[in-house]
């Protein structure tokens, strides 16, 4: 389904790019676009230290929106994903932030992806603008800059090419979203700060080819690739072979793999010594000359970095293998799915008395949420005499009255505010009320973490026929919302729960703002006796859910717990007396021993936990 069809979002992923941005930004500034077409601008702050986001402030003068959001994860990957994450619209295009492109590309990225639609990735024409004279040998290896053409003409490229350059790159969101959620990680990472990685975009082509989605190349696609001075430099773009040299291992496996070849590290190992040994011939035969600038040195470069990195990688292949392999089942399985793909609305309750302090996050946290879904908001108050009620007002309003503010497809918000008889009978008031598929709630004191509602669809879709509730890392932060401890989960074992073992004494407890459930799990509820507790109703529910249902573990960071003073769970002995009423089990001896065994592995490394562990999901 998807997000927005009539729309485009454009979007430049920089670090510290102030330099380039204004020019940049001219070209964005001049578009022309229809008022038939929709579209949007985000500027990704990939952990600038720069002025990258007043330049793109003082300069945007148009009545298009316009976004910046900060990306504190270095990486291109990171921004990128951000990015996607974060736009409104169907159709994503990237650009860099020195690329000039021409007047008419936004309306062509419309055109191309509503003209079409099996074309899931496109690319276009890209010429060099250089700062300075580029040396001699700039023409023989300017592909390298990403500039020239990237088919004979305007073409279907799946085939013939393979892969689309990042510059320019544009894609199908609900296409991306697909891939991600059939378990797309990818093995390579793209540039981070000035370590100059490459072929993330490459990657993504590869993944798109496996999806049965078209590569698509379009010469009205056109746009200058501003190449500074610096970067016409022979060191720089020796490093940028090394780069080349580690993605062309990656590539060789993806390769294997489009071949219907089983994996031999042996063969590839000497596959890469022979591409590398004419090389080292020739260096060997011009010893005593100067080979800077000869384009044959770049050569070297690469595939002595791909053999270097096939030696010291040669414990992964078969994990890099196997990804790939688990990624092309999943992109089978999508075909598959049924009921789950009407699985588009979250329901998620907050409950409040005097909230005034730290509501306003909440609700923005929940508002916020980006993806291919609807939010249906329900704020049950007990009858607030602080300013809650009117923060509440503030921060809604404007939203609902602005949709161009929305990061989802639809957002319904409800706010009841009454005397009750606690936080559990609010609360039930506001299951009674929820119509979502997937159900959660927050408290007033915490909040939820960006893309959390999408990892979170992701993991259903994928997992469909046996994830009905899920948890994630658990994050506790201070007052000041920052986060001073993560733990990923071991397992939550559904005898445990049943016996009350997760009581944040024997076991970590199960923390309810990372938890999301399948509203039928509702169903068998008691809500009569959900509202006789005071302290740990929510462990009534966990201990009901486990009759139905295994809980899962999604290694995503999706809330942030936040202690302070106030919170009813703090009165632990309160806590645990009611949470002894809940437990239906007796603990043996023999338990105790596995807990203790449990407790152990529970604080060991992630990756530890992640080989043993069933219940953690890699798909998300």
């Amino acid at each position: 389904m998807f997000i927005n069809p009539n729309g485009v979002s454009l979007i430049i992923c920089t670090y510290n790019g102030s330099e380039l941005l204004e020019e940049t930004l001219r070209y964005v500034l001049n578009q022309n676009v229809p008022e038939t077409i929709e579209w949007e601008f985000l500027l990704i702050d990939n952990a600038s230290t720069d002025n990258s986001q007043r330049v793109v402030r003082e300069m945007w003068n148009i009545q298009v929106p316009c976004r910046i959001i900060y990306e504190g994860a270095k990486g291109l990957i990171h921004a990128r994903n951000r990015g996607i994450t974060e736009a409104k619209y169907e159709f994503i295009s990237f650009i860099d932030d020195d690329n000039w492109i021409d007047k008419n590309w936004v309306s062509t990225i419309y055109d191309i992806f509503t003209s079409h639609p099996k074309i899931g990735i496109c690319g276009g024409q890209i010429e060099e603008e250089c700062e300075m004279n580029p040396p001699a040998w700039f023409e023989q290896i300017k592909e390298s800059f990403a500039v020239g053409k990237q088919g004979e003409s305007t073409e279907d490229v799946t085939r013939n090419r393979g892969y689309l350059w990042g510059a320019g790159l544009s894609l199908r969101k609900s296409a991306f979203e697909a891939i991600r959620s059939a378990g797309f990680k990818p093995l390579l990472t793209g540039r981070m700060g000035n370590v100059l990685l490459a072929g993330e975009d490459t990657e993504i082509s590869f993944v798109m080819r496996m999806a049965g989605w078209k590569l698509w190349y379009d010469e009205r696609l056109q746009m200058k690739h501003f190449i500074a001075s610096k970067r016409l430099n022979w060191s720089y773009v020796v490093n940028i072979y090394k780069g080349f040299g580690y993605s062309h291992a990656i590539f060789e496996i993806y390769y294997l793999f489009f071949m219907g070849r089983k994996l031999s590290y042996k063969s590839l190992l000497f596959r890469s010594l022979m591409e590398l040994l004419p090389f080292l011939i020739w260096r060997g035969m011009n010893i005593f000359s100067d080979i800077n600038e000869n384009p044959k040195r770049l050569q070297l470069q690469l595939y002595y970095s791909k053999f270097s990195f096939t030696v010291r990688n040669y414990q992964n292949y078969n994990e890099y293998y196997n990804q790939i392999k688990d990624l092309n089942e999943g992109l089978k399985q999508l075909g598959d799915r049924n009921e789950i793909t009407e699985l588009m609305k979250f329901s998620v309750i907050t409950v409040c008395l005097n909230a005034e302090r730290f509501i306003d996050n909440a609700i923005i946290s929940v508002i916020s949420q980006a993806g291919n879904f609807e939010i249906e908001y329900l704020i049950i108050d007990g009858g607030s005499h602080d300013q809650t009620l009117e923060i509440i007002e503030r921060i809604i309003e404007p939203v609902l009255k602005d949709k161009s503010q929305w990061r989802c497809q639809d957002i319904n918000f409800r706010l009841i505010s009454e005397p009750d008889l606690g936080m559990y009978d609010a609360l039930v008031k506001g299951f009674k009320m929820a119509t979502g598929d997937i159900i959660s709630y927050i408290n007033a004191d915490d909040f939820y973490l960006p893309g959390a509602f999408q990892k979170v669809l992701n993991t259903f879709n994928r997992h469909h026929e046996k994830v009905k509730w899920l948890t994630g890392i658990i994050n506790i932060g201070n007052v000041k919302g920052s986060i001073h401890k993560s733990l990923l989960p071991f397992s939550y074992s559904s005898d445990y729960i049943q016996k009350g073992i997760y009581n944040g004494i024997s076991l970590p407890f199960i923390q309810q703002e990372s938890t999301f459930w399948l509203k039928e799990l509702l169903l068998d509820i008691d809500f009569n006796k959900l509202k006789s507790f005071k302290f740990a109703g929510d462990y009534y529910l966990w201990h009901e859910f486990s009759f139905q249902a295994r809980l899962y573990i999604l290694p995503e960071s999706l809330a942030v717990f936040r202690i302070n003073e106030n919170q009813k769970s703090s009165d632990k002995y309160l806590y645990l007396g009611e949470l002894e009423r809940i437990a239906s089990k007796k603990t043996s001896r023999l338990d105790r021993i596995k807990i203790l065994l449990h407790k152990c592995i529970w604080y060991a490394s992630p990756s530890i936990k992640k080989k043993i562990s069933k219940d953690i999901l890699f798909h998300s």
